[in-house]
């Protein structure tokens, strides 16, 4: 399986449950393989989210789907071009080996 890992930095002050909640959203949409929250260690305060696709077709739909009614979407709430400072986003392929 090649996937594609995310890991987003979400807006400083986001509500640990809507990032809960969130999470979980995404764990419903086609694709989503795992979306977890975690807190940054040098700022407990700062929330990260890791979200992991089964392929660049699902993670891309998602994203089409998003920017076509963003609503109330979290990381694209902190990645607009008029956010405050938006937090980092990172991506990695995500490949799974098998040694036989």
């Amino acid at each position: 399986m090649t996937g594609i890992r995310a890991l987003h930095a979400l807006p400083a002050g986001t509500d640990p449950g809507a990032a809960a909640g969130y999470a979980g959203r995404l764990r419903e949409r086609p694709g989503c393989v795992e979306a977890e929250c975690y807190r940054g260690i040098g700022d407990p305060g700062q929330i990260f989210l890791v979200v992991l696709w089964a392929d660049q077709g699902d993670h891309d739909r998602h994203w089409a789907s998003v920017l076509a009614d963003p609503g109330d979407d979290l990381v694209y709430a902190s990645l607009r071009p008029d956010a405050p400072e938006p937090p980092p986003a990172e991506f990695y392929r995500h490949a799974r080996f098998h040694l036989d």
